[in-house]
């Protein structure tokens, strides 16, 4: 009887139509490079990609780095890896690929032993057990419809691969497998015996959407309910929508770039299924292609991965037609509805409770030098690092931070000012410029035009919790700051960004040139950046703060919580190596006055400080040539007309200290004043200093010239 001969040809050219779906099962790990497919070597103990390669358009392949590894076609390349014949190799191709293993019958025109045309794929008719089982099978998954009857068999190999067979239905009775999935195949999920998350008891309880069948195995065994379709390679199944529907559903995404992608995919479609909530739970502390399996074999536990579960955010619904699949193509145009009964209520999730809210705009906003980006430095420390906001407002989640700074240096400004705030820089990145021209030029950043790289970034970013755009201004392009129609424009689409990707974008601004008014009309530019964000913030000077230094962080504005109080913080300086960095430190009073209030009391003591210049030019000249009796002093005072509250204060800037002149031993004596040395007068706290030719800050040297306080209550009938 004459043998039967493979048709080489015919599987090859259909495994090049399919190669960049089957090189991944035939060889994981490997990375695609144009129209290559780069890999270690299996055969070698290879530590790094690089020579093995295979060209996914011809099926040449090589090993680079010896003479005697390569081939010309696909079949060589799997018999290669796989380590066994060709012929081996074509029939396994023929079965993945659902097309005869064999030629066609010279006589009939048929793949000779099939009697069935050419298109259609190969059966076996094996029992509900599936394939027989081989020496490299590694495990295998058994997908189940409601009755109970195996329908779908998943396969791993030893060598990393993977093989799908499937169950052909006629009228609901099975008549065998093949490997190609039937047009007719109603994709039902894997699930466990022992816990079968749509069991009508479990209907109201949260259910977990792993990546793959190894992972609802290790939740199973922790008595956690989870499902799966199948992996990122085998895609998203139409038709698994009531799965999902009125489900609070938990993803668990594998810790690389398809798995992040995947669990988006299953976000959207959970959506659109209308599940009761939808969390999405990264593990990016573990290594690159590292699952839940992973987390859990490194330690991890139940009441862990539930308490992970419980700190995830819950996502925001996307913005989509109601009714209409991810997967099928939406309207070119025309109005986006959905009726108000579709819409489940949503609470506001907070990044700093009843402040900061996630998915929203805020701004921050005030004169320059008084703290608003030591601020941001601590929002980033906060978030970062998973830390406690001021005066028992709770705790922040933890998370990774953007930056755009366009007024400070990296080096020597933000990353000591994060160092000193307590950040975890490896949670915060620094955006410096946007890369044009396949990077051999760079220009700034611009809202409206790479607000699409922006949310690239982000989904990079499995973690992202906050922006901080340092000042907003600096980051609009050619926009007319005074348009309202394009200050909207552009602030409306970054609102959906933040919706979108849930993450906080907090605005640094300006005051403008206004001197009067209320707080809320101070901020620079058009009216649209108070009526875009949802809440607003102001950092001012403490009017009643003799020192100077006690800045105020108060509501202007907030459209999602209650206005409350007001928070004080000093800025205090910290030794990051040989840099001075300033970091604040909050007071634990709040602040009760208001934000036009404050303006208003600031406003008034403008006026004031021109009296206390005045008063402060007339003690230097009064002290100039020799100490003076406090007493002479306050009477000189009121001879020129000068407020003795003025000259105390003036006294107190000029940093003059009265010293006790005793005579004999019975207590008499005086107080006299002397001005302190040339340089010491008039010292202000400097916010951040680099360290020049100093004494290597010995004795720290109060880090930056910060005076020591004046604890000197004198007055010119007492102490002076």
């Amino acid at each position: 009887m004459k043998k039967h001969q493979i048709d080489f040809d015919e599987i090859n050219k259909a495994a090049l139509e399919r190669a960049r779906q089957l090189i991944s099962e035939v060889l994981p790990g490997g990375k695609f490079v144009g129209q290559e497919y780069i890999a270690k070597n299996p055969h070698r103990n290879d530590r790094t990609l690089g020579s093995f390669r295979i060209n996914l358009r011809t099926g040449v392949w090589k090993d680079f780095a010896t003479s005697n590894a390569g081939g010309g076609d696909f079949i060589s390349y799997v018999a290669f890896v796989r380590g066994c014949a060709q012929s081996d190799a074509a029939r396994w191709l023929a079965d993945k690929l659902g097309v005869p293993a064999t030629k066609p019958s010279a006589k009939t025109g048929q793949a000779i032993g099939a009697g069935r045309s050419r298109a259609v794929p190969n059966i076996h008719l094996w029992g509900d057990e599936g394939p027989p089982t081989g020496a490299n099978e590694m495990r295998r998954h058994v997908y189940r419809d409601s009755s109970g009857r195996p329908v779908r068999i998943k396969v791993k190999y030893c060598d990393g691969s993977f093989a799908n067979f499937y169950r052909i239905l006629d009228n609901g009775k099975a008549s065998g497998w093949q490997a190609k999935k039937p047009a007719n195949f109603e994709a039902v999920p894997y699930v466990t015996a022992a816990l079968n998350p749509f069991d009508p008891e479990l209907k109201g309880d949260q259910v977990l959407w792993p990546e793959g069948e190894k992972d609802v195995d290790t939740l199973s065994s922790l008595n956690i309910p989870a499902f799966t379709f199948g992996g990122a390679g085998d895609g998203l199944p139409a038709g698994i929508e009531h799965y999902l529907m009125d489900r609070r559903v938990v993803i668990l995404a594998d810790n690389d770039e398809p798995g992040r992608e995947h669990a988006e995919k299953k976000a959207e479609v959970a959506d659109w299924a209308n599940a009761t909530s939808i969390q999405i739970v990264h593990f990016s502390e573990l290594p690159a292609k590292a699952d839940l399996s992973d987390y859990i074999a490194n330690g991890g536990t139940r009441d862990s991965l539930l308490s992970r579960i419980d700190a995830s955010l819950v996502l925001r619904s996307p913005v989509g037609t109601k009714g209409q699949s991810p997967a099928e193509p939406g309207r070119t145009s025309g109005l986006v509805v959905r009726r108000a009964s579709e819409i489940k209520p949503e609470p506001i999730w907070w990044l700093w409770p009843d402040r900061i809210a996630i998915g929203k705009l805020t701004l921050i906003a005030g004169d320059p030098g008084l703290g608003k980006s030591q601020l941001t430095a601590f929002l980033s420390a906060v978030v970062t690092t998973g830390g406690e906001w001021p005066c028992g407002e709770g705790r922040a989640a933890q998370g990774s931070v953007l930056i755009f700074s366009a007024e400070d240096d990296a080096a020597d400004t933000i990353v000591p000012r994060l160092q000193a705030a307590g950040a975890d820089r490896d949670r915060v990145s620094i955006v410096s410029a946007v890369a044009s021209d396949e990077g051999k030029s760079r220009r700034m950043f611009h809202l409206e035009k790479d607000l699409a790289r922006l949310e690239t970034e982000l989904s990079n970013v499995s973690d992202a919790r906050l922006v901080i755009v340092d000042p907003i201004t600096a980051y609009l392009g050619g926009v007319d700051t005074h348009r309202n129609s394009d200050v909207r424009g552009v602030l409306g689409l970054v609102a959906e960004m933040a919706a979108r990707k849930r993450v906080a974008v907090v605005a640094i601004s300006h005051w403008n040139k206004a001197g009067a008014g209320s707080a809320i009309n101070r901020i620079t530019g058009s009216g649209a950046f108070v009526a875009a964000v949802r809440a607003a913030f102001m950092v001012a000077k403490d009017p009643d703060d003799d020192t100077d230094t006690r800045r105020l962080f108060v509501p202007m504005k907030h459209n999602l919580a209650r206005m409350g109080g007001g928070l004080a913080f000093r800025l205090e300086q910290h030794l990051i190596g040989e840099i001075v960095a300033s970091a604040i430190t909050w007071e634990s009073e709040k602040v009760t006055r208001t934000a036009d209030q404050i303006l208003a009391a600031l406003g008034q003591a403008g006026e004031q400080r021109s009296a206390v210049d005045e008063s402060a030019d007339w003690l230097k000249e009064l002290l100039a040539e020799e100490s003076v009796d406090a007493k002479q002093v306050r009477a000189q005072a009121e001879a020129a007309g000068l407020k003795w509250a003025t000259v105390m204060r003036a006294k107190k800037r000029l940093r003059i200290k009265p010293e006790r002149c005793s005579k004999g031993g019975q207590g008499e004596g005086k107080w006299i004043w002397v001005l302190p040395p040339q340089g010491v007068q008039g010292a202000q706290d400097m916010q951040d200093a680099h360290a020049v030719e100093v004494s290597t800050l010995a004795d720290v040297e109060h880090l930056a010239g910060r005076g020591s306080s004046d604890n000197d209550d004198s007055s010119a009938g007492g102490a002076p």
